[in-house]
């Protein structure tokens, strides 16, 4: 059985002798910089589901969306023994792939994405609620992958936001609420944001809300993702398959 071990995502902790910002080699990436000596590895077996949930509103276009699609390629190419499925919001949430571990069929199911209307963050995450509770899997991975907080969707007044954080903190509520609820079922979620598509004025603000969705990793991906894949020493990878 080939497993996969990856940097920054999913399982086990390497205890390094740099720190994870100077080990990858991106010290101004202040996201990275608060883990002190750990490095993310995946281990990953049929026994577990990795769950894309990816944002397709239109500010996603180009070169957002492409870099998404560029990771869900890689890592599936590079994990051919572990199951994938591919969920997407915008306006209404759809399942783009349904559980595979086909890389060439996830490839090819990916060239239909389009990315178009506002962020109904919610309904994505409800998506995924009903994947999860169909029991086919020991362990469930989500990574999220978004340029902004919800915009549209199920609306809740009372929770961790307030109209003085953002206009659209009713969305933000109701997306907080029931990531609560995948929590609660063992959903390991990590959050991968393109922080440089966020306006300054809520960057503060988009990075708290994906900080608080996530219980197992935020990662600002505006610099690309080849850190998410490799560690290097001299002569050493932690990249095996």
């Amino acid at each position: 059985m080939k497993k996969l071990m990856m940097p920054l995502f999913l399982g086990l902790l390497f205890i390094g002798q740099l720190s994870v910002a100077q080990a990858l080699d991106i010290e101004e990436n202040p996201f990275l910089q608060a883990s002190d000596e750990k490095l993310v590895k995946v281990n990953l077996d049929e026994t577990t589901l990795t769950v894309f949930l990816i944002d397709t509103s239109r500010t996603m276009r180009g070169n957002g969306i492409q870099t998404t699609i560029n990771l869900i390629n890689r890592f599936a190419t590079e994990s051919d023994e572990t199951t994938i499925s591919v969920i997407s919001y915008d306006d209404e949430s759809r399942t783009i792939i349904e559980p595979t571990k086909d890389s060439a069929a996830i490839q090819e199911k990916l060239t239909t994405i389009t990315c178009q209307g506002k962020s109904d963050l919610t309904a994505g995450l409800k998506t995924v609620g009903k994947l999860v509770e169909s029991k086919q899997f020991t362990k469930t991975n989500l990574i999220l992958i978004s340029d902004n907080a919800p915009t549209s969707g199920e609306m809740l007044q009372k929770g961790t936001y307030k109209s003085k954080d953002i206009y659209s903190y009713k969305f933000a509520n109701a997306a907080d609420d029931f990531s609560k609820v995948l929590k609660s079922a063992k959903v390991s979620i990590r959050t991968l944001v393109f922080m440089d598509h966020v306006a300054n004025t809520t960057k503060d603000f988009t990075q708290r809300f994906f900080e608080n969705i996530q219980n197992d990793g935020f990662v600002d991906i505006s610099q690309g993702i080849e850190y998410l894949f490799e560690y290097r020493e001299p002569d050493q990878t932690l990249l095996s398959g």
